[in-house]
């Protein structure tokens, strides 16, 4: 059993790492093709793309040339479940490489991935992190995803493996040919920084207890998915504060309360200085962490939630 546990390991890995290999052959391949292109567009295999892919795409390029802190455009949003993303017009700024379906300048890939292939070594459906940790930039997400993964394919999995914990949730994903990105000039570091704490001053706070998250965590609090849907088109914020001897935890609870779990081996994507975006009935909430730039003092916070 341990001899074929071991191969089954081997096999797995050699996998991951002739799928990686090809993705970076690909990329040199079309760079050599077309040597005066700038950018290229990677779509991982079993893709369904929406019908405004290519065009959520170039409303957004031009960024690359305002903002060299970009260093891809994603059509995919990690955390684009039913319910808790929807807005096909907004997009965010993310420290987390999510992949999947991206364009990215080749001068990014000659900097950094090419030169250091240990960073993305893993499917880009877990993020190459490491390349954004190597250049401390950012990836433009959507709100509401522009690809989605072939149904059946992820029917096939193995209902322990870690596609399927992430694929098997009911996602959104666009189905409108012509959607606008809502001011995607606001996407670029200096003005989505200020953007943010426009947001926040507009903003509805929300304050979730102790209590309220212990609730949240064993699946009973329905007070808060109340309030959100007694809402509409209202900026909703809410702070919390991360134990730091536990990354994470608390923020794995306090999304429960807006009925979104994240895999517990995936680690949370999409956040951008300690700050997570999602909209629910046509509100946008923003979670903020306590070491957060936009943290602003409210009433005391704790982090003892077990």
């Amino acid at each position: 059993l341990c001899h074929k546990q071991e191969e089954v390991k081997v096999s797995t890995l050699y996998n991951l790492h002739l799928f990686t290999d090809h993705i970076n052959a690909g990329i040199k391949a079309v760079k050599e093709k077309f040597p005066n292109k700038k950018y290229i567009i990677v779509i991982d295999e079993g893709l369904i793309l929406s019908p405004d892919f290519l065009f959520y795409m170039a409303q957004i390029s031009f960024i690359f040339e305002k903002d060299d802190s970009v260093l891809a455009i994603s059509a995919w949003n990690p955390n684009g479940y039913k319910n808790v993303s929807g807005n096909p017009n907004l997009a965010y700024r993310s420290e987390h490489f999510p992949g999947l379906g991206f364009m990215i300048p080749f001068a990014v890939f000659d900097k950094y991935i090419d030169k250091n292939l240990s960073c993305c070594s893993q499917p880009t459906y877990l993020g190459w992190n490491q390349a954004i940790q190597a250049s401390k930039g950012n990836i433009i997400i959507p709100d509401l995803s522009r690809v989605m993964r072939r149904p059946l394919d992820v029917l096939q999995l193995n209902p322990s493996d870690v596609q399927f914990q992430l694929f098997a949730q009911e996602r959104e994903t666009n189905i409108d040919p012509a959607v606008w990105i809502r001011k995607p000039q606001d996407l670029t570091k200096e003005r989505y920084f200020q953007h943010i704490v426009t947001l926040i001053q507009g903003s509805t706070t929300l304050y979730v207890s102790e209590t309220d998250l212990k609730l949240c965590n064993k699946g009973n609090n329905n007070v808060i998915s109340v309030i959100i849907q007694q809402l509409s088109g209202k900026v909703v914020v809410v702070y919390y504060k991360e134990n730091k001897s536990r990354p994470f935890h608390n923020f794995r609870i306090l999304v429960k309360c807006f009925n979104m779990i994240i895999p517990k081996d995936i680690k949370p994507q999409g956040i951008y200085q300690k700050l997570f975006r999602l909209t629910k009935n046509g509100n946008e909430i923003l979670l903020i962490e306590h070491a957060s730039p936009f943290f602003k003092p409210q009433l005391p916070l704790k982090s003892n939630i077990s």
